[in-house]
């Protein structure tokens, strides 16, 4: 296994320990903190208290510096600060545009909050590495609070993905007290090979003038210092060397320092400490004999090792699978015995050979490799057991008239593996925003969704008080965006406080720095997406005239689009325009408009583009970035000056200046549905998303009209257009490349990457509205507490019926529906039941109410008009307001006199006229 799997699935090391780094010797945290440094950026977490200097003087939460080492930074970490810590920890990895982070734990007590963050934001993958066995006694370890971290350990492990134990033994003491379907795996203590080898070079060891045995460590109550000082005085011949650091108040040691055969050498840095394991003799590993000690695996047994020292050990079951470098002793003469044997071969070529081809065997390197890919390996089985998500999109249901919005909204739903739910977010509510803030729980989802209905380009759209929740939210956020160009400064300004940790956009991806800049957005991923797919309409097909009847050459309903699109902008008018005059000039049969009276809406514009051999397009989208609306503001300025102006004069006196370098050139939605209606498409040079090529799927025409010949003769060419349609029939529609499906799946995919935790919890639902056959829906939501027994989940096991009736009595009798329920009698395992206070249960399904009778009267008297006259009353009425989403032609006359009477409107009239007239034509 490469470490590139380990960079594909981790942006991040995050190690959190209880180790002061600048003081602790080379340690397995050392060596794997190096280890993945080389691969990923490394923060050494660790508690404020483990350096004096920084305990006393810090007065933040958070400190990181440099260790010398690329790409690995020691953090100190306030571990008193509870949440605050936590919080700034992940704005810290934010920051520094670090997403996936590896969690790799030795420390099981001072990181809840910041353990509990992870777990929230779900992208956290967690390994505890178990150097002891907490779950055995040991009287050596007496000062450690073994029940306290033995319980800290339980806790903690039972939410981790791995364990990886030092020694077999530690491993199966974890199996056996923890409850846990993770991975548990062993991985022994390595040493440092490549080190040694270079420390020693060339030299050859030389027998001392007395033999010395050495111990490199802690120096604590682990020590067996009664055996070691019966050694040290039954061998006076030999010197004893200790290193490492000392622990205070230790009596025991100073009676063993004292003695004039034992020197104390302090701590040494790594290379001092090479060249005195190098001039031993013989290396010890004295504890005290207990299970915890036989258990475990010493750092410093393979690292003897590697310098060519023969090892004194007391019983390690580890050890025990190289008797031949290892060779066991459990009193003082024992030790001794073995201590004189081992000196007889210290400097014999053969076994030196062998000691150090041990070592390299058991080198960290390897031992990392062997790491990476359990890790990854683990990894990749979770996507076999994961559960779906608990997804919810935020969005505009007064948009989605719009096929095309409808059917992008629906598609999560259809296709994704995910559970998704659906929350209006957008406008004033009928209750404040305190009240909406604590109407909705949106913690309980998993992941939050933005969806691009729910314009974040305008100031007052999303609704303060979901706004908040979303500001809140500590999972995984993603934003859908569209029309970017619009009042980009706004959209920019919701996306940092909201804190989106994915946007979809349409911005191409070399130009996204000019318009996201990553100082702003260093943990933001940008992700390229389509403003629409292949509509899904079951029916679509009927409305596709065989090409060998289809009379008309060209179909094509453009429109005239604010000023503020710009150059791109003005295309769909251009094309149109210039398309239809040459046409007839040669007595084509075009039906060709760019008038908005004369767009067609539904069935009719389907039945229309169906009818026709061909179609017009150019690529969707602004040449113009309105970042404050100065664009907007210039225009009507100069609009005010000169009425009537034109395109050409506007782009002159205006526009020139604001033109983007930033190519936001888009394949529009109509694309599709010429493909799909297999209409030839006749299209301005462009990119189009890289969806269509020229010749290929479309027929290409230059923007000055030079090759408009050749471009109306393959109109008369029914064989080339037959091919030319089928071929992007095939490529973009059966292919399902540019389906709704193929990019929730692709979604889905992305999604997995970027959460790997469990949901939070399960949502249980019950039945709120039903939809009848006409489209009209009713309440069916319970009163009675009974009703909510028929649910979408199977009840059994520890959630019955009689718990959930209780469950729900007590939010139903509530008096304040944001107050805590009574506790259940036994535990329920999903999310608290609320009910929306201004949501009146029914019983039974009823019908839908009568309209009032003023709105009967004014549907009478609407259908009395010729329907002529109601088409152009809708297309003005779109027109309008269309214009006023873009601020362009606000200031003239028929567009104030609009104004003035829509806002004297009913509230509820307004809304409704919106969602009515919202504009997308055909």
């Amino acid at each position: 296994m490469t470490v590139d799997a380990l960079t594909d699935a981790f942006d991040v090391v995050v190690m959190l320990t209880w180790s002061d780094w600048k003081t602790e010797p080379r340690s397995n945290r050392y060596h794997y903190a190096t280890r993945f440094s080389g691969s990923l950026p490394v923060l050494f977490v660790q508690p404020r208290f483990m350096d004096p200097e920084v305990d006393r003087t810090l007065e933040a939460n958070l400190m990181v510096e440099g260790s010398g080492i690329d790409g690995l930074d020691i953090c100190h970490y306030d571990q008193d600060a509870d949440r605050d810590s936590a919080d700034e920890f992940v704005a810290l990895l934010r920051a520094r545009g670090h997403h996936r982070p590896l969690v790799w734990i030795y420390n099981p007590r001072d990181f809840g909050p910041l353990l509990a963050a992870f777990r929230e934001a779900g992208n956290g993958f967690f390994v505890y590495h178990a150097t002891e066995n907490y779950f055995t006694h040991s009287e050596s370890a007496a000062g450690l609070e073994q029940q306290k971290i033995r319980d800290l350990v339980t806790k903690l492990c039972s939410d981790v993905d791995v364990i990886i134990g030092v020694s077999e033994s530690v491993s199966a003491a974890y199996r056996s007290h923890i409850e846990f379907d993770g991975v548990v795996a062993t991985v022994e203590n390595g040493c440092d090979a490549a080190f040694a080898a270079q420390r020693i070079g060339t030299r050859t060891w030389q027998s001392p003038p007395r033999p010395v045995a050495i111990y490199q460590g802690g120096i604590n109550p682990r020590l067996d210092f009664a055996l070691l000082r019966q050694l040290a005085i039954d061998m006076p011949d030999w010197d004893f060397r200790f290193c490492g650091r000392q622990a205070e108040a230790q009596p025991d040691w100073d009676a063993l320092a004292s003695l004039p055969n034992v020197q104390y050498l302090g701590e040494l840095d790594p290379a001092a400490l090479g060249d005195r394991l190098f001039d031993a003799v013989v290396g010890l590993i004295p504890f005290v004999q207990d299970p915890w000690i036989r258990e475990s695996l010493p750092l410093k047994a393979f690292e003897y090792l590697s310098y060519g020292l023969p090892v004194v050990t007391v019983p390690i079951d580890s050890l025990r699978n190289h008797p031949d470098a290892f060779v066991e002793a459990r009193t003082a003469p024992e030790f001794a015995a073995a201590m004189r044997a081992a000196a007889e071969q210290r400097a014999a070529p053969a076994r030196i050979d062998e000691r150090l081809s041990l070592a390299a065997e058991n080198s960290y390197d390897s031992r990392f490799h062997e790491v990476v890919k359990i890790i990854t390996d683990a990894r990749a089985g979770l996507s076999e057991k994961r559960e779906p998500l608990n997804v919810v999109m935020l969005y505009d249901e007064r948009w989605t008239h719009i096929s095309t919005i409808q059917e992008h909204l629906d598609s999560f739903r259809k296709y994704s593996r995910n559970e998704f739910h659906y929350l209006p977010a957008t406008g004033k509510w009928a209750v404040s925003d305190d009240d909406l803030d604590r109407a909705f729980d949106l913690s309980l989802f998993d992941v939050v969704i933005v969806h691009y209905s729910l314009r974040v380009s305008l100031e007052d759209y999303f609704s303060e008080g979901i706004a908040r929740q979303v500001e809140r939210h500590r999972g995984l956020k993603i934003l859908f965006i569209q029309d970017e160009y619009e009042r980009t400064e706004t959209s920019r300004r919701w996306m940092e406080r909201l804190q989106f940790h994915v946007v979809y956009t349409c911005v191409p991806e070399d130009g996204r720095a000019a318009i996201y800049p990553p100082y702003r957005f260093p943990g933001t991923e940008f992700r390229s997406t389509l403003t629409g797919y292949v509509p899904e309409t079951g029916d679509l097909d009927r409305f596709a005239m065989p090409l060998d009847q289809r009379a008309l050459h060209i179909g094509y309903r453009g429109r005239i689009l604010p000023f503020v699109y710009g150059r791109l902008g003005n295309e769909k008018y251009r094309i149109g325009v210039e398309v239809k005059r040459l046409a007839m000039e040669r007595g084509m049969h075009v039906d060709i408009e760019v008038d908005d009276s004369k767009r067609i809406y539904g069935d009719g514009w389907y039945r229309f583009l169906g009818s026709a051999r061909a179609t017009l397009g150019t690529e969707s989208g602004s040449s113009i970035f309105d970042f404050t609306g100065e664009v907007a503001e210039a225009i009507a300025r100069e609009e005010s000056r000169s009425p009537g102006i034109t395109f050409e004069e506007m782009q002159e006196r205006v526009l020139d200046r604001f033109e983007s370098p930033v190519r936001m050139n888009q394949v529009s939605p109509k694309i599709f549905e010429a493909i799909r209606l297999r209409t030839a498409l006749i299209l301005f040079e462009g990119e189009y998303s890289g969806v269509v090529q020229p010749d290929v799927h479309f027929i290409p025409l230059r923007k000055d009209f030079g090759n408009i010949e050749e471009v109306f003769r393959k109109l008369e060419d029914l064989e080339y257009l037959s091919g030319l349609t089928e071929r992007a029939y095939q490529d973009v529609i059966e292919s399902d490349r540019y389906s709704y499906q193929r990019f929730v799946e692709e979604f889905d995919a992305d999604l997995e990457q970027r959460h790997r935790g469990q949901r939070r919890v399960e949502i249980v639902s019950v039945p709120a509205f039903a939809r009848k056959p006409d489209g009209s829906f009713v309440t069916v939501l319970a009163r009675d507490p009974a009703g909510f027994v028929l649910a979408n989940r199977v009840l059994g096991g520890v959630l019955q019926r009689e718990q959930v009736m209780e469950q729900v009595r007590d939010v139903l009798a509530s008096p304040d529906p944001s107050a805590p329920p009574a506790p259940a009698p036994a535990p329920v395992p999903f999310a608290d039941i609320t009910v929306a206070p201004d949501l009146p249960p029914h019983t039974a399904p009823e019908p839908a109410p009568k309209p009032r009778l003023v709105v009967r009267v004014a549907r009478f008297g609407w259908h009395l008009l010729p329907a002529g006259m109601r088409t152009r009353m809708v297309v003005r009425a779109r027109g309008l307001l269309d214009r006023h989403v873009a601020g362009s032609q606000t200031t003239s006359l028929d567009y104030r006199i609009a104004r003035r009477v829509f806002r004297a409107l009913p509230a509820r009239l307004r809304a409704r006229l919106v969602q009515i007239f919202g504009s997308q034509g055909g």
